[in-house]
């Protein structure tokens, strides 16, 4: 899960992590993949990498 470090999404962070899915907080702002696109990429990837990765040891 991909999120803001934000009060708004606190609810979906506690429940992905209670999940013990992958999460990654970007301080970034509304529709920051327009402002850093390369950066927001970089994270999704690396969180699809870790839940393949999970995937594959289970």
């Amino acid at each position: 899960m991909l999120t803001w470090p934000s009060a708004t999404y606190a609810a979906e962070q506690a429940f992905a992590r209670a999940q013990n899915w992958p999460l990654d907080l970007l301080d970034g702002g509304h529709l920051h993949f327009m402002h850093d696109p390369a950066v927001v990429a970089d994270r999704l990837l690396a969180l699809a990498t870790a839940i393949a990765a999970r995937e594959h040891m289970s």
